[in-house]
Formats: C-alpha cells, sequence, structure tokens
C-alpha cells in the first residue's frame, strides 16, 4: 500500500516558490479566497491537517485547532 503523505493546510495563496517547496512532501490544500476564510470555513479547511500555514490575518484559536484533529502536529505562519 502506498504511503500518504501528511495534509499541509496552506490557508491562503503564497508563493509558488513556497509552495513547490512543500509539494514534494506533503499534499498541499490551499485557500483560494482572496480575503481569506471564516471561522467556520477555516476549520472545516484544516480538517485532517498535519500542518497548518496560516497568515498572520488568521485567527487561529482553540475551535480551529480541534476541528484540526489528533493529526496536527504544526502551525505557522
Amino acid at each position: 500500500m502506498p504511503e500518504t503523505k501528511p495534509i499541509v493546510a496552506v490557508t491562503q495563496k503564497i508563493p509558488e516558490a513556497g509552495l513547490k517547496l512543500l509539494a514534494d512532501r506533503y499534499q498541499l490544500k490551499v485557500g483560494q479566497k482572496p480575503r481569506g476564510l471564516s471561522p467556520k470555513e477555516l476549520g472545516e479547511f484544516v480538517r485532517g491537517a498535519s500542518a497548518i500555514l496560516a497568515l498572520l490575518t488568521d485567527k487561529i484559536d482553540a475551535k480551529v485547532l480541534d476541528a484540526a484533529g489528533k493529526k496536527l502536529k504544526i502551525v505557522a505562519n
């Protein structure tokens, strides 16, 4: 059975070079909304992620961390 890559939830678009660095080792979920995700959308978006790469404008609170689940290992910006 092929090994699945850990999921990195990137809350908003970042430069392509950064995404390319991550894409070799991780499965990426990249937010497409130019103004970011609502708190509810953010919780749904990060579900199952091993990592969250958020921008400073994203409110990462206990609800978002809980929504991500037990696989979450790191949150970065």
